[in-house]
């Protein structure tokens, strides 16, 4: 069982970082309201938790709680203005890199790092087709994101993968009903961003503490 200080480490380490992307990265600040813009604090706290429970080793915990940190203000920006920053995304995913490159270093072993490397790509590269084929339906943000969830999940499995690829995309097919039920407009943007950072999660617990499924 993860202790309980794991999870509280966890969740703190990622409302940090949500915290203090929001104060210095200029567009994320920019871009949001003092009041919107601080949902992100509480969104990273709940994904870092989850990042505790899961977590194999405090240096593991640390690398996700980072993680869940960006990701909560990815999907606070994403739900206010349907996008998401390259300044958030980018240094997510050389972060991300950087720390796994130690975790593996340091007992985790080198096939984890090299399953996160190519699930990354693969994923780049089947999002970036599927954007071209579906214009206007899945933005670059989408794309660039789906490299870092990639290589988020590839570090625990092919089978966390393709969990979080479904759940995903079944979590933005659904949003997008409920859309759809209210708004009566088949036009209606519904941002992708949020559905495919809960379905990851749901890959890694898949992968971790197990599902019923």
């Amino acid at each position: 069982m993860t202790p309980v200080w794991a999870v509280v480490l966890a969740a703190v380490v990622a409302g940090v970082v949500a915290a203090v992307t929001l104060q210095w990265v200029p567009r994320v600040r920019a871009t949001l309201s003092r009041r919107s813009g601080w949902w992100a604090v509480p969104v990273a706290a709940l994904f870092g938790a989850g990042a505790g429970v899961v977590a194999r080793s405090l240096g593991e915990a640390l690398l996700l709680a980072a993680l869940a940190g960006a990701f909560g203000v990815l999907v606070v920006v994403d739900l206010a203005e349907h996008r998401l920053p390259d300044t958030v995304v980018l240094p997510s995913l050389g972060g991300w890199f950087a720390g796994a490159v130690a975790l593996a270093a340091s007992g985790f072993g080198w096939a984890a790092l090299g399953t996160s490397a190519l699930a990354s790509l693969v994923l780049f590269i089947g999002f970036f087709i599927a954007g071209l084929l579906a214009r206007g339906l899945l933005g670059f943000g989408d794309v660039k994101l789906s490299a870092v969830l990639g290589a988020l999940l590839g570090w625990f499995g092919w089978a966390a993968v393709g969990t979080g690829v479904v759940a995903g995309i079944v979590l933005h097919g659904l949003a997008a009903l409920v859309v759809l039920a209210r708004t009566r407009d088949p036009r209606a943007d519904v941002p992708m961003g949020p559905a495919l950072v809960v379905g990851a999660a749901v890959g890694v617990a898949s992968a971790t503490v197990g599902l019923p499924w």
